[in-house]
């Protein structure tokens, strides 16, 4: 039987409108192995905002991009890495992922994060410039492999019609952004998001 891949939610860079309810409908729904924070240009206290309006318990799934005082504050999980920024020793979190954009760079990485994202995988359904150039061949091989020192997920275009091919690939999980959050409405969204756990 198939492993079931890791599932991964990112927030969009920017504030939405109605993002916190969708939040919480789409936690409610179960599935969501972590939720990635990712606000690293916007106020502090909406990022606050959205950590005190989830369920407590799940702040242990909850990875911080930036703004490691307020993870610290709130005992999130963990703490989210730029491709360009480095591993903290003295991090406060549970643990720390990071950003990849190339195999060379993850097999070069000695740091123990606990997973890190590969992207882009597929061509984005958000930023509609950024293309993948990554080598797909090249990407089964080394996943494949016994060379990976963490968990890898797939990161980039991930939507309903290519979580087969992220399978096949190797990758350890999903992370989904686009295909949840540029459906408009609330109902539109959920039912994204349970064909996206189905297809898990």
């Amino acid at each position: 039987m198939a492993k079931k891949l890791q599932l991964i939610l990112i927030t969009k860079a920017e504030n939405i409108i109605s993002e916190c309810d969708s939040l919480e409908h789409l936690i409610a729904l179960g599935g969501i192995d972590y939720l990635h924070i990712r606000k690293e240009t916007e106020d502090l206290n909406y990022i606050k905002k959205i950590v005190n309006r989830l369920p407590k318990p799940f702040r242990n799934q909850m990875v911080l991009h930036g703004h490691k005082d307020i993870a610290y504050h709130y005992k999130l999980g963990g703490l989210h890495h730029k491709s360009n920024s480095e591993y903290l020793q003295d991090c406060q979190t549970s643990f720390q992922t990071k950003a990849f954009h190339s195999i060379e760079e993850i097999k070069n990485c000695k740091h123990p994060y606990k997973y890190g994202f590969l992207s882009p995988i597929f061509d984005s359904i958000s930023k509609k410039e950024y293309k993948s150039t990554l080598d797909l061949d090249e990407i089964k091989t080394f996943l494949h492999s016994d060379q990976k020192p963490f968990p890898i997920i797939a990161l980039g275009g991930i939507n309903i019609n290519n979580i087969a091919m992220c399978k096949t690939l190797g990758f350890d999980g999903v992370a989904i952004l686009g295909a949840i959050w540029e459906e408009i409405f609330l109902h539109r969204k959920l039912e994204v998001f349970e064909a996206i756990k189905a297809e898990l």
